[in-house]
């Protein structure tokens, strides 16, 4: 339940079917970490509360992960941790669908996050990717590699949840 108006802890409680002492807990935590206000600090039996300009934030930020959650139901979250490391992601984030050639990958990747990955640790996390489904080389040509539709997924959910 998202405090779009002001509210009054009873309100709150009558609404979610929860006591005022549970409410007032939550909110007094939430109101300590920025997400809700209390409008009405003098009047402590009556408190009313709403979103913060920071909650706001988070709850739009959240409504538009969860937009995105649809592309990243599917996802082993498993392989996703392993590719968030800064070295997997660049060389993910430098593929793209158009076949390139592990190299310029790497040179890419190098250029575009300011790193600094040798050429054996890249063709270490382009097996992987391989491996995993999320890369795939070009039948025509096997030194070239591009994304799968399973690479575009979690080269998406990265960007998003990366910033």
């Amino acid at each position: 339940m998202a405090l779009s108006t002001p509210l009054t802890v009873n309100q709150i409680a009558i609404s979610i079917n929860k006591t005022q002492s549970q409410i007032s807990k939550h909110l007094k935590l939430l109101s300590e970490k920025g997400l809700v206000r209390c409008l009405t600090d003098s009047a402590p039996h009556h408190r009313t509360y709403s979103l913060s300009q920071f909650g706001e934030s988070c709850i739009k930020n959240l409504q538009s992960h969860s937009e995105n959650q649809e592309s990243t139901n599917n996802l082993d979250w498993e392989i996703y941790s392993k590719l968030s490391s800064r070295g997997r992601s660049s060389i993910l984030q430098s593929t793209s669908t158009d076949p390139h050639s592990g190299s310029k990958i790497r040179k890419q990747a190098n250029i575009d996050y300011k790193m600094k990955i040798s050429a054996n640790y890249s063709k270490v996390i382009l097996s992987f990717l391989e491996k995993e489904q999320i890369v795939e080389r070009d039948p025509n040509d096997q030194s070239k590699i591009s994304l799968t539709p399973l690479g575009l997924k979690y080269k998406k959910a990265l960007t998003n949840f990366d910033g």
